[in-house]
């Protein structure tokens, strides 16, 4: 994450395998694995954001369907007074190319069979469902050498303005360099409008691992954000989208929001 100033820092940051619902700001950071589920409510300007790492070990639709029970049961809980839904987005996770169906492929079978007249909190949030990016992050064998991402995201919500604000970085601790920003990214459910630029320092990646996998990041993250077709800006504007969301992650919390509540027991199919 970009680095912090000395002022008070007023995002709240939930953490792993939490999840909270806030009016004006919320944010997560450092999304490796893990997936960070928002959801948006018509009636109000509440954000609720859930950090989840805790998947079933047997990764299959059945397990997948449950894992999501799970969330929409914890946006129900929070959603008080009751409020409708209207966009949910799910990003984050790791690219594996020796996954036979990752988290990506088992969401889209299941927003596909969904069944629109399920009035249940599951079938509320899978049909509102907007955007699904479960592989945004690049899978590495050598973590330790090569580096890994992980994602942060910042929200910002008023009554004129929703916003999800992206970050992905590569941080590599075995040599010792401080987290490279691959690229950056701005999504308005409003207008369905997403932008994105590559980090200022994406250039001259060739020769060691570490190199090789931030490359290979990159050109990842570009090919993903030209998949839901996002709008890539260049030059002036490209910094000032980065300098937007890199500020915006000065506010946010270090440790997690204590408010934030954990899961409880959960249980998947052997």
């Amino acid at each position: 994450m970009a680095n912090s100033t000395d002022a008070k820092k007023i995002i709240r940051n939930v953490g792993t395998d939490k999840f909270n619902i806030v009016t004006g700001h919320l944010a997560s950071t450092g999304a490796n694995t893990c997936v960070i589920i928002i959801a948006f409510f018509k009636e109000n300007n509440k954000i609720f954001i859930e950090h989840r790492n805790d998947f079933s070990d047997n990764l299959n639709k059945i397990n997948m369907k449950i894992c999501l029970t799970y969330v929409a049961s914890h946006i129900h809980k929070l959603n008080e007074p009751k409020a409708t839904i209207s966009s949910v987005y799910i990003l984050g996770g790791v690219k594996k190319e020796s996954d036979i169906e990752d988290k990506q492929s088992l969401i889209e079978k299941l927003i596909k069979e969904n069944d629109v007249h399920d009035l249940s909190p599951y079938g509320e949030m899978i049909k509102n469902i907007k955007l699904v990016n479960a592989v945004m992050n690049l899978h590495t064998d050598l973590p330790e050498t090569a580096g890994e991402c992980g994602i942060s995201v910042v929200i910002n919500r008023n009554r004129n303005l929703t916003q999800i604000n992206l970050a992905q970085y590569c941080s590599n601790l075995s040599e010792g360099l401080a987290e490279s920003l691959i690229g950056v990214m701005i999504l308005n459910p409003i207008s369905e409008n997403i932008y994105f630029a590559i980090g200022n320092n994406a250039s001259n990646n060739q020769g060691t691992q570490a190199q090789l996998y931030q490359s290979n990041s990159i050109a990842h993250f570009q090919t993903s954000m030209l998949h839901v077709k996002a709008t890539e800006l260049f030059d002036d504007d490209a910094t000032n989208l980065i300098k937007h969301v890199t500020v915006m992650e000065q506010d946010v919390e270090d440790s997690s929001d204590d408010e934030a509540m954990d899961f409880g027991d959960e249980f998947y199919d052997p």
